[in-house]
């Protein structure tokens, strides 16, 4: 695998855990619309890492990659969430 196959993991693995951050923000505010529209936007982001990583394996960059992507993706869209929908 290449630099650049861990680095779409990392922004995959970024969009897929802050779409859950913003989901369980979604479901407490009561917000039906976004937490249709979110989930489907889940769902395709979790198949294609679960594919990717089908594909490489367990290996340590991936799990490198995946982890900072979810930190990241956590932590901004949290923030990004309280920030805009209100």
């Amino acid at each position: 695998m290449q630099w650049i196959d861990f680095a779409i993991v990392f922004a995959a693995n970024f969009a897929f855990i802050g779409l859950k951050a913003a989901q369980q923000r979604n479901v407490m505010g009561a917000h039906y619309a976004l937490i249709a529209i979110t989930s489907y936007f889940l769902a395709a982001t979790e198949v294609y890492i679960v594919w990717k990583i089908a594909n490489v394996g367990p290996t340590l960059p991936m799990v490198l990659a995946i982890g900072s992507g979810a930190a990241l993706g956590a932590t901004s869209a949290t923030a990004l969430h309280a920030r805009f929908v209100k």
